[in-house]
């Protein structure tokens, strides 16, 4: 499975790998002028971390949005099924939730909500 190392990446969690994993996502959130570029970022930080996925489970998460405008994730993960119009991969399911709490992420940074201050 090409999704893997990646997978490994994560769990191992305290590793310096790990660490740099989490910090060059953080860096994509943080520049990112839009959902696109956001997703973008993401795709380039997966490929120079060694993990190759599909395209098109890029775009299924640009698509059906930030992971936040559901209920839950398992409602997400459902909205991912019936866009990409077949069942997904466990692999596929991780990239597409990482890219869609990334996207929430992105989301609660530019679009922050603001109090009344009168």
């Amino acid at each position: 499975d090409v999704m893997a190392p990646n997978d490994n990446i994560i769990k191992e969690g305290t590793s310096k790998t790990a660490t740099q994993y989490r910090q060059a996502l953080d860096t994509v959130v943080k520049i990112a002028s839009s959902p696109t570029a956001l997703v973008e970022g993401v795709a380039q930080t997966n490929q120079s971390f060694g993990l190759s996925v599909p395209r098109d489970v890029y775009r299924l998460a640009l698509q059906v949005g930030p992971i936040t405008s559901y209920k839950s994730s398992d409602l997400y993960v459902r909205a991912c099924r019936k866009t990409a119009h077949r069942d997904m991969s466990l692999a596929e399911i991780r990239v597409v939730v990482r890219v869609g709490s990334l996207l929430s992420r992105w989301e609660q940074n530019n679009n922050p909500i603001t109090t009344n201050t009168r």
